[in-house]
């Protein structure tokens, strides 16, 4: 490291020091007001995702109560901002052995934490990553003595939070997820089309969903959700068919949780006229066969929930491939760059994708332990 960037880098944690909301407050609706502000004016100088948006942060400051301890960390370069990030407070494990947690963009509470953020991370001016990253974490690591863990989940590129968390002595717990997207950019500088990307086992898979249903009903169509009202009325067909399939699995369905069918209500509302929310619907001929809800931003579509009707076709039913597929062709065709399955990485996911980025984190994926509870690190 040159000094001049061991100077930025000093520099940076000093500033981030005094920055930090360390009263032991939580912000109130005005607080949480200027960070959102300054969330918009930082987020053209990043690279960022759906996920670090400044709509995905409206909406997710607004709908926590405002009781619950956040905390803002922010990081300058002289009079410049270069890297911000909101820390929930909360309690992880079970009694007896519960600790005090800290978690990036995410509050350490079950219900609340299943809006599942993902490509996750300091929101970080562009150029400002290798200075930035490590002098939050440093900061963090140095001046809260309080807080057992650190909780980094969903992060888009764990290696730099990895390598960082690791060089401030903290003990690292890492699990990690592939995260398979099908890169339309490429696919249309090659002059083909989407099934021609796919090898010969998901050419077939794609092919004998999509015969089912167009020999039966019609013709496979994409319909996109026109105004607010058809987009909310999309999502709560998505919710339905999600929990009767989830239910059908003994299970129980995120739309079943109150936090996370208020947020994602709330944020189609806000991100639906920009074009950030998209609520899809593949028919048929009339008939619908499954709906996507998915994220555009910076050009590349991100798949985030699904319902399909697995009554259509009984035992032959496989409408996943034949929607995913078809939604796929539609935003090749439209001029997007990318098409992000996101975690989990599925089989289903995996036939439909010919790339993955490297793992991403997901869920509790890093823990930074300390006092007591050190423990050796997963490998």
């Amino acid at each position: 490291m040159s000094s001049q960037t061991r100077a930025i880098a000093f520099a940076a944690i000093v500033d981030s020091r005094m920055k930090l909301n360390a009263s032991g407050a939580s912000m109130d609706a005005t607080e949480r007001h200027s960070l959102l502000a300054a969330w918009e004016e930082l987020e053209p100088h990043c690279d960022s995702s759906a996920f670090r948006s400044s709509l995905w942060q409206a909406a997710w400051l607004a709908n926590l109560p405002l009781d619950q301890p956040l905390y803002k960390v922010t990081v300058h370069h002289g009079d410049v901002l270069i890297a911000l990030g909101v820390l929930g407070l909360g309690r992880s494990g079970t009694w007896p052995l519960t600790r005090a947690s800290a978690s990036l963009h995410a509050t350490g509470s079950n219900e609340q934490d299943t809006v599942f953020i993902e490509q996750n991370g300091f929101l970080v001016r562009r150029g400002y990553e290798g200075v930035a990253i490590p002098a939050a974490i440093e900061y963090l690591a140095e001046s809260r003595p309080e807080v057992d863990e650190f909780h980094f989940d969903g992060i888009d590129s764990p290696e730099d939070y990895l390598r960082f968390a690791q060089s401030t002595g903290l003990i690292v717990s890492d699990y990690r997820m592939a995260a398979p997207y099908v890169d339309l950019a490429a696919i249309r500088t090659a002059g083909k089309s989407y099934m021609e990307t796919l090898n010969k086992k998901a050419r077939y898979a794609v092919r004998s969903a999509r015969l089912g249903y167009s020999e039966k009903y019609g013709p496979l169509k994409v319909e996109l959700a026109a105004n607010i009202n058809s987009a909310l009325q999309t999502l709560s067909c998505i919710a339905s068919l999600n929990k009767q399939r989830h239910q059908g699995r003994g299970a129980r369905s995120s739309f079943q949780n109150e936090f996370f069918l208020r947020f994602h209500q709330d944020l189609v509302r806000r991100g639906f006229a920009s074009g950030f929310a998209q609520l899809l619907t593949v028919t048929a001929g009339q008939t619908p066969v499954g709906h996507l809800y998915l994220f555009c931003y910076r050009n590349r579509i991100a798949f985030y929930q699904c319902g399909y009707d697995y009554s259509l076709l009984g035992a032959r039913a496989q409408p996943g491939y034949s929607v995913l597929a078809t939604a796929i062709d539609h935003y090749l065709a439209a001029g997007f760059d990318a098409f992000d399955f996101l975690a989990e990485a599925t089989p289903y996911k995996l036939k439909l994708a010919q790339s993955s980025r490297d793992m991403a984190l997901r869920n509790r994926l890093t823990e930074a332990a300390r006092g007591w509870w050190r423990r050796p690190v997963r490998r």
